[in-house]
């Protein structure tokens, strides 16, 4: 039995954890050993150990690589368990993490790569990274900002996409008031704040709607304190954490404000379920959103425009009959998860 370990050291949920969660479990299911090493008491640790996936705990920080204890913890750790292959998910694990495991021969050394910031060419860097055999890129905007500065990365960059499982859904009819939702952390980055715009101008084109926003968030008052002033509480709810399935299930049209994305899952999630999208036309966008296609991209960050397509969309219902049969066709041809353990496998065993 092939052992991967998953490296992930972030304390906090989030997509990548997600991600390295998943694919654990689905290699489990193929017959792998997995193995998760995260931070002590960490969320990802948690659903790890719930779901039946071995643990290891190493506390681990951006300069964890500097101390002798932690490096000689890892390498005990790794020698024991003598992985095929091991998966990082933060540069700081990278640091501490791909130097040890090419020592100890391990025979792949890949990291995950899931924001677009690019990896800063100093000497440092190049040092690290040269221990890594593959980085993966959940989309073409990673695969470019990774590789801006190192040309040496480049041709250790693949894309491998973050999937879905494709669902059959009937065609559904755009309901009145017409129900339009949101989801993701409340943070600058994911710019929930221009949907209180959006729905201002909604309003003033006398719109019969309602629009849910899900997620928690350090903006959530801020947020809550927008609606009562623009005197949105009618139409306009923050709902917190919610069962995605159930949300999408809920919705007519997602409309997606984030600022940038490595690979928007949310938006990949709307599509899942057949729910035509508006979304800005920034970063990773346009490789889930095909404007005219699955939904509208719409130039950032115009609410007036993004208000109009909205619009345009709920008053057009053979358009959105097509989005919605195109919207599932996107995901079994980009997005399909089975598709993404067989690119992981690949990857592992090559």
């Amino acid at each position: 039995m092939k052992t991967v370990v998953f490296y992930n050291s972030n304390q906090v949920w989030g997509g990548g954890e997600k991600w390295h969660l998943n694919m654990a479990m689905a290699l489990k299911h193929k017959g792998y050993n997995s193995i998760l090493i995260t931070n002590p008491h960490s969320e990802l640790e948690t659903k790890a150990k719930e779901a039946g996936i071995q643990t290891y705990s190493l506390s681990t920080s951006n300069f964890s690589f500097l101390n002798p204890l932690k490096r000689i913890k890892l390498k005990s750790i790794l020698k024991k368990l003598k992985p095929q292959a091991i998966l990082m998910n933060l540069p700081s694990d990278v640091k501490i993490c791909a130097p040890i495991a090419k020592k100890l021969k391990i025979k792949k050394v890949i990291y995950r790569r899931g924001m677009p910031h690019p990896i800063r060419n100093t000497r440092m860097n190049r040092y690290f990274y040269s221990h890594v055999d593959t980085i993966i890129a959940n989309s073409e905007e990673i695969k470019r900002t990774v590789t801006k500065h190192i040309n040496s990365l480049i041709g250790k960059t693949q894309i491998v996409y973050n999937g879905v499982i494709p669902q059959e859904h009937s065609p559904r009819i755009i309901s009145k008031p017409l129900r339009l939702g949101n989801l993701g952390r409340l943070v600058e980055q994911k710019g929930q704040h221009h949907l209180i715009l959006v729905a201002i101008e909604l309003k003033k084109q006398k719109i019969n709607f309602t629009l849910e926003i899900a997620g928690k968030g350090p903006l959530s008052q801020e947020l809550q304190d927008q609606i009562k002033a623009k005197d949105l509480q009618d139409c306009v709810k923050l709902v917190g954490h919610v069962n995605p399935t159930d949300f999408f299930h809920s919705l007519d049209l997602f409309i997606f404000t984030s600022h940038f994305e490595g690979s928007a899952n949310a938006l990949i999630e709307s599509l899942q379920y057949g729910v035509p999208a508006v979304a800005f036309d920034t970063s990773s966008n346009p490789e889930v959103l095909e404007d005219g296609k699955t939904g509208f991209l719409i130039k950032p960050f115009d609410e007036i425009l993004m208000a109009n397509k909205i619009i345009e969309l709920a008053n057009s219902p053979e358009l959105y009959k097509e989005f919605q049969k195109n919207a599932i066709e996107t995901i079994r041809s980009k997005f399909d998860y089975n598709q993404k353990i067989e690119q992981i496998e690949s990857l592992i065993n090559e």
